[in-house]
């Protein structure tokens, strides 16, 4: 099972606006850890579970500086990791397509979902409205043609 499901937003807002965006959009709760800021709440697939993660700055992308290989996630400036505090891998992405779909449907930012930080499940921006990508379509630069009208440039 993948760790963590990621919803990748771009957004100009600051990290604590967007967080209080997410949880009215949502209905989501928020709670901080230190400098850490995460949302989530109960699952839908089990009462008793809850689905979220922490919300960051995304340290996943290359920079613009970067001499490495380009990924559809580089010019977004956030990701939220998901999580599903079940220990089922279908359940918790279930959860983070129902985030997606959710926050796609409130077309407030472009945003990505990816199963880890391999596969491109989908996109959504105002332009090109929603995309959902075959499984076996990578972030990466090999799979470019796919997913390049989702792709901004690159964070500075």
């Amino acid at each position: 099972m993948s760790n963590f499901e990621h919803i990748f937003i771009n957004s100009e807002l600051e990290r604590d606006r967007l967080a209080e965006q997410l949880a009215v959009t949502l209905g989501l709760a928020q709670t901080r850890v230190d400098d850490k800021l995460f949302l989530a709440r109960p699952a839908h697939t089990a009462p008793d579970a809850q689905t979220g993660g922490e919300l960051a700055i995304n340290g996943f992308g290359a920079f613009a500086d970067d001499a490495g290989d380009e990924s559809v996630i580089d010019g977004y400036r956030y990701v939220w990791s998901i999580a599903y505090t079940g220990s089922d891998e279908i359940a918790q992405v279930a959860e983070a397509r129902q985030l997606f779909v959710e926050l796609a449907e409130a077309a407030c930012w472009p945003i990505l979902l990816a199963l880890g930080l391999d596969v491109l499940l989908a996109a959504w921006n105002p332009t090109d409205g929603l995309t959902w990508f075959s499984p076996d379509t990578s972030v990466d630069a090999a799979d470019r043609d796919r997913w390049r009208r989702y792709a901004l440039p690159r964070l500075s």
